[in-house]
């Protein structure tokens, strides 16, 4: 990823982050921050092709708090 330009950011510094891969739906620590919610599809694919892929059809749905 750091090959393409992406920055991994640590814990202390998910306010920085712009996106948060993974393989569920369930909200990772850093879309609390505001970092978008993808699957790690993306990072893959946009490695595959060498060039950052929109991430629009990579994001989950949004989940309502309280909903399951």
């Amino acid at each position: 990823m750091t090959s393409f330009g992406g920055t991994l950011v640590p814990d202390y510094c998910r306010s920085e982050a712009t996106h948060c891969a993974g393989a569920t739906s369930q909200p990772c620590e850093f879309a609390q921050c505001g970092a978008r919610h993808v699957r790690v599809d993306w990072l893959w694919d946009s490695m595959k092709l060498r060039r950052l892929l929109p991430d629009t059809s990579y994001t989950f749905p949004a989940t309502r708090a309280g909903s399951s």
